[in-house]
Parts: structure tokens; sequence; C-alpha cells
């Protein structure tokens, strides 16, 4: 075990109980001097190689802890910050999701849309008769059977 190394300890003060910290220094008899991310103090327990339980190897999130430490030290700001920035980048993932799944469901629609009047807008009156556009002109000669 390394300074800097993520390591799961029993607690020399608390026995039963376990820590994970930071190794901060490798004592001469083999112990372990160690320290919490949100402690500002190393801890008063040196702890002997044998208590310790794992490694952490996989997982590292850089100042994760920050938030708890400014709620503990009644820092607010930051913590209101901390809280509308993650507001702000969920709104934003829930939007583009919502967009994007808009969009597809819009070209699947469309895909399955009638061209044209249906056969009930075919047996009403012509709201506009004095407008004749293209596809007027289509339904008319659909209608008698000419297309």
């Amino acid at each position: 075990m390394r300074p800097g190394q993520v390591v799961v300890v029993e607690d020399p003060a608390r026995p039963g109980t376990l820590l994970v910290h930071r190794v901060v220094r490798r004592n001469a008899d083999g112990s372990l001097t160690t320290k919490g991310d949100a402690n500002a103090s190393v801890d008063q327990a040196a702890v002997p190689a044998a208590n310790v339980r794992g490694l952490a190897r996989l997982l590292r999130v850089p100042m994760a802890g920050l938030p708890a430490l400014w709620l503990r030290q009644g820092r607010w700001a930051p913590v209101t910050a901390a809280f509308v920035v993650l507001i702000a980048l969920g709104h934003l993932a829930r939007a583009r999701t919502r967009r994007g799944r808009h969009a597809n469901d819009r070209r699947r629609t469309d895909q399955c849309r009638p061209v044209g009047r249906t056969a009930r807008q075919l047996s009403r009156p012509d709201p506009h008769p004095g407008i004749r556009s293209d596809h007027h002109r289509a339904t008319d000669l659909v209608r008698r059977g000419v297309l």
C-alpha cells in the first residue's frame, strides 16, 4: 500500500467498524497513517497492516464528498451552486432525450399518414370552391376514376 491509495480498514479506535480512508504514509513499524478525504487532519490512531480489509482500485470520483463537507461547515453558497448545476444538468439531459424521442415519433407518423383527402373529406363539399390547387385537381380526377 502506497500513500494516496484508498483502503478499507477496521477502525482501531472503534473495533468492529470499518473506515474508507486514504493512506497518508507508512510508518516504520509497518502500520499506516490514514486520513479521510473530508477530514481536516490525519487519524490519531495508526492502523496496523493486519486491519486492512480491502483496497479501492476501480472507482475514483474526485471531489464527490465536497458537498457533504460544505454542509457540515455551513458553507451554503457552494452547496447551493452545486445543487443548481445538478438541476440544470438534469433538465438538459431530460430535454435532450425528449427532443430525440419526439423527432422519431414525428418521422413514424409521417410515414403512416394518408396522403390527400380521406373518403369522409371527399364526401363533404369543398370549403374553398374558388381555390383549386393541384391537390384538389388530383382528388377530382381520383373521384371521377381517371386516376
